[in-house]
């Protein structure tokens, strides 16, 4: 499966580029780097002063795709494991 805007939650993050567009903790905000790893709670972007980790819950993601699409995600949606994330259906509310 390719990576589109309306697969991105169940999609393979790591190795897409992101960047903290909102976030609870003010100190995250406009921080941006390669997805390097993944956690049930956390993702973990290498940033050019080095790895920070990042919870999913509270922040806002703008993820950066293969073609150059920019996609804003509700780190709410990514909250799982990343195997299980990837299985489940959503029902998207346009």
């Amino acid at each position: 499966m390719k990576v589109a805007p309306h697969n991105i939650v169940q999609h393979e993050l790591i190795g897409l580029e992101a960047h903290v567009a909102a976030s609870r903790d003010p100190a995250l905000v406009c921080r941006r780097g390669k997805i390097v790893d993944e956690t049930k709670k956390t993702l973990i972007l290498e940033t050019a002063r080095g790895a920070i980790r990042v919870t999913k819950e509270g922040c806002t993601f703008d993820i950066g795709l293969p073609d150059g699409t920019l996609v804003r995600v509700d780190g709410h949606l990514l909250s799982g494991r990343p195997e299980s994330r990837m299985k489940k259906q959503l029902r998207w509310k346009w």
